[in-house]
């Protein structure tokens, strides 16, 4: 009996640690999994200089343009950039980041409502507007064509009224932004001030001066096309 008790005891202690050997083993296994690809096209954040940063903080290559949602210069950029941009952003190596910069009186109103949405809606946001400029515009285009003297942002009250006259607060409203938010954004006198003051330095030290204007790796690029600008980037990347 005594033998027997002594096995007994012998397996009691023996079986644990068995099992604890395993589990080390599973966990080690684990570790090595391949870690999932970064889908860089969804990463989106603030620069210091006001804009939205689309791709790898990290990127070798760092394509910037001083862009308006309103600049039909702009748009036809978008609609031959956006697909083979967004296909080199997915590796890692290039980053893209949209600095809003004021062309035309709409856009102060509407970059305003751009920033507000801030970076988790900035790539549908501006998807969506450029998709269908023509006709977002054509509401202030009227607008401006009998009341040239008017300044559209001279007060927040103007600006509140002319968003909705626009059809920017309800374009907003479909982009992350309720009709409350976007008429805070749009009495924020502080971050209206910042942005005119971002853009101001934009023209003081970089010579922006009208849009879209291209930049890579700080450095001003002469380019009007997507072809230019990816022969630059092919140029950058080695």
């Amino acid at each position: 009996m005594k033998l027997l008790a002594a096995l007994v005891v012998s397996i009691a202690v023996v079986a644990p640690l068995t099992d604890a050997t395993a589990t080390p083993t599973r966990r080690t296994a684990a570790r090595h999994r391949p870690a999932a690809a970064v889908d860089w096209n969804r990463r989106v954040s603030w620069t210091a200089d006001g804009g939205f940063r689309v791709g790898n903080p990290a990127a070798k290559v760092k394509f910037v343009e001083y862009g308006s949602l309103t600049c039909p210069y702009c748009q036809q950029f978008y609609a031959e950039a956006a697909v083979p941009l967004r296909a080199r952003i997915a590796g890692g190596t290039v980053s893209f980041e949209f600095r809003p910069f004021t062309v035309h009186d709409a856009d102060p109103i509407l970059h305003a409502l751009l920033l507000c949405a801030g970076p988790a809606n900035f790539s549908r946001f501006t998807d969506d507007f450029y998709a269908d400029q023509e006709d977002l515009v054509a509401p202030f285009e009227q607008w401006v064509t009998v009341n040239p003297a008017i300044d559209a942002v001279a007060d927040a009250a103007t600006r509140i009224k002319l968003a909705r006259e626009w059809g920017f607060t309800a374009f907003a409203a479909k982009h992350g932004l309720s009709p409350a938010r976007a008429t805070a954004c749009l009495t924020d006198r502080n971050a209206i001030a910042a942005q005119q003051a971002r853009e101001e330095r934009a023209y003081r030290e970089h010579h922006v001066d009208g849009t879209p204007i291209f930049f890579l790796n700080d450095q001003p690029l002469a380019a009007a096309t997507w072809a230019e600008v990816d022969a630059a980037i092919a140029a950058a990347l080695g």
